[in-house]
């Protein structure tokens, strides 16, 4: 399953952070074509975050995929697209937003195999 980790600064309420994970799967899932049952996502929030010399909001993620973003387009698109909801939900702006994608072909030969 393709997963999203998410860390902030940001102590974002509970609405907040259920809207911007339901956003994140349906973002991942419209730009990876798979269904929204396998992605999963984690917001830490409130963590001890500094960048830039200063604690104004900012957000680091991991983004694992199973074979899913080696073109990268795809992977492009999956940054840019996370990034706006994460913009749009906790209103940190890319400029302060790090988005790391790892992509194991293990995972896409393990979801093609005959299991």
């Amino acid at each position: 399953m393709p997963i999203l980790i998410v860390t902030t600064n940001h102590n974002a309420d509970e609405a907040t952070v259920d809207k911007f994970t339901k956003q994140a799967v349906a973002t991942m899932s419209a730009i990876l074509k798979k269904p929204e049952q396998i992605f999963m996502v984690g917001v830490n929030k409130g963590a001890r975050m500094v960048f830039e010399c200063n604690g104004d909001p900012t957000l680091y993620a991991e983004f694992v995929g199973q074979g899913d973003v080696m073109d990268g387009d795809v992977k492009k698109r999956l940054i840019t697209s996370l990034s706006a909801v994460v913009e749009g939900n906790f209103g940190i702006p890319n400029t302060r937003t790090f988005i790391k994608v790892y992509d194991t072909v293990w995972g896409k030969k393990i979801m093609n195999s005959k299991l």
